[in-house]
């Protein structure tokens, strides 16, 4: 991920934000290379559709990241209501 106004974003085609995560109660206090020691109250991953490939890729991507960062900070993965979501429902 690159650092770009203290949220991070996964670069896709042409260096283009393809997914963005940022820490949900201290933007831009996500470092990639620490969040494995830090502890989070909410980690906010996002994407913009329609965007630059197809809305279902698109998902399927940006939970596939979701899932590695929740595992990465022993978290859980959530909608916008906070019920659990899985590759099922996605």
């Amino acid at each position: 991920m690159i650092d770009h106004l203290a949220i991070f974003h996964l670069p896709g085609q042409a260096d283009r934000a393809m997914l963005s995560a940022a820490n949900l109660t201290q933007p831009g206090q996500l470092d990639p290379t620490l969040m494995d020691y830090q502890r989070f109250a909410g980690v906010h991953v996002f994407t913009v559709l329609p965007g630059r490939v197809a809305p279902t890729l698109a998902l399927e991507q940006l939970y596939a990241v979701t899932a590695e960062v929740a595992r990465r900070v022993d978290g859980r993965v959530q909608d916008a209501s906070s019920h659990d979501l899985d590759p099922a429902a996605v």
